[in-house]
């Protein structure tokens, strides 16, 4: 569950940064702030997803389990990349899966990844909001 905390830090310090940025360029069109939002959270998926592959890389060393499937006799780090991916989206493909304690933690990712997705929308839906109410120019 470090992986977790881990990832729920990097989510909370990029949404921190962002909105201590956008603070900074509030003379800018509402079209830069909001582009400057996506790719933070963009950032922000992906050094989370990684982490989780990391995780689940590292994991799969120490003989806690692996992924069996579509993939070779032995996963490499693409293969828990592709598969934190599809973990952290909750998309759930399924030719890849995985076994032993890995379990466990692709269960938590897909928990923390659809909490921090929620998260992110919330962040972005908050300054369109502000659009739409006229609270900000431009």
């Amino acid at each position: 569950f470090v992986v977790s905390a881990i990832a729920c830090f990097i989510h909370y310090e990029i949404l921190h940064g962002l909105h201590k940025q956008l603070l900074k360029i509030s003379k800018r069109s509402h079209h830069y702030k909001l582009s400057t939002i996506l790719v933070g959270i963009s950032i922000a998926h992906l050094l989370e997803i990684i982490v989780y592959a990391i995780a689940l890389y590292g994991s799969s060393h120490f003989g806690l389990g692996g992924l069996e499937g579509a993939v070779g006799s032995i996963a490499n780090f693409e293969d828990y990349l592709y598969f934190s991916v599809v973990s952290y989206s909750t998309l759930g493909i399924g030719e890849i899966y995985p076994v032993g304690h890995l379990r466990l933690l692709t269960g938590v990712e897909a928990v923390v990844g659809l909490m921090l997705i929620a998260w992110s929308a919330t962040f972005f839906y908050a300054h369109m909001e502000k659009r739409w109410n006229g609270k900000q120019s431009s």
